[in-house]
């Protein structure tokens, strides 16, 4: 995605406003999929955005500003954070 959003924006930008809704891994990349057709599909690891995270994970991981929250195994809640508007403060 040369030039373009960075990986985490990807995901940020394709879960805006759907905070607290709980997404499968099939799901989050069918999502992410249909916003930006030339992701890397095997690039989609929710995990590495999430409050568990992986080697070699995302910056935000383990952080407030991950974009989920892993509740079970190939299931992720995307955090309230991501329910902001963001022309707002918050």
């Amino acid at each position: 995605m040369k030039g373009g959003p960075t990986n985490h924006e990807c995901f940020e930008n394709a879960f805006q406003g759907c905070a607290g809704q709980v997404f499968t891994t099939e799901e989050i990349k069918r999502k992410l999929m249909a916003m930006y057709p030339d992701f890397s599909e095997g690039a989609v690891l929710p995990n590495d955005h999430s409050n568990v995270g992986n080697e070699g994970d995302c910056w935000c991981a383990k952080t407030p500003k991950r974009i989920f929250d892993r509740v079970d195994r190939g299931k992720y809640t995307v955090v309230e954070r991501l329910g902001l508007d963001r022309s707002s403060n918050g």
